[in-house]
């Protein structure tokens, strides 16, 4: 979807707030709107309410957890996939959740721990192999690995790899590169 549908699609989802609060989805995917645009205050603020209208769903959980990690709320982070997965064991992005809370908390032993669990529930998705790979930054061979099997599995908007913080030392290696080239040819 262009950013001028995505404009279009965020205004509408205000006037429905405006129009009919009670429509709880509005406060879900002009959240998720929010959130992609980098504003995880306002974000933060919207999940929190479709928390508060639909207290038992994991993904407004997850939502909630995410947007915490961003804005360096990491024990609320916790909390918020802890009970993504009191509600569902079988929610698979709270697992990759906690790993990329873990990643951030520099704390790679748990990171892959949970990042496995996701990979578990959810072994063909390349999200699971990119997070591995940033828990195994300080690894360049295997996190090579890990990107490599996600780029095989099809990750999508890969130009985002070599802004993460954990892949940028590797993003400048000659490694990376050919990577690269191998499976996204004239691609950054």
């Amino acid at each position: 979807m262009g950013n001028n549908n995505l404009n279009k699609a965020a205004s509408h989802f205000e006037k429905t707030i405006t129009y009919s609060p009670d429509y709880n989805n509005a406060y879900f995917n002009l959240g998720l709107y929010i959130y992609q645009k980098e504003d995880y205050a306002q974000s933060e603020s919207l999940f929190l309410e479709y928390h508060r209208k639909v207290p038992n769903d994991p993904d407004g959980l997850q939502n909630l957890g995410e947007t915490s990690i961003k804005l360096g709320k990491f024990a609320e982070s916790e909390n918020y996939f802890l009970k993504a997965l009191d509600l569902d064991q079988n929610y698979a992005q709270a697992y990759l959740g906690m790993g990329g809370l873990f990643i951030e908390k520099n704390d790679q032993t748990k990171a892959i721990s949970w990042i496995n669990q996701f990979i578990g529930l959810k072994p063909k998705d390349p999200e699971g192999y990119l997070k591995l790979a940033m828990a195994y930054s300080n690894q360049p061979d295997k996190a090579l690995s890990h990107l490599e099997t996600a780029l095989k599995l099809g990750l999508k908007n890969t130009e985002r790899i070599s802004r993460i913080a954990q892949l940028k030392a590797l993003s400048a290696t000659k490694e990376f590169k050919n990577l690269m080239e191998k499976y996204n040819p004239g691609r950054p």
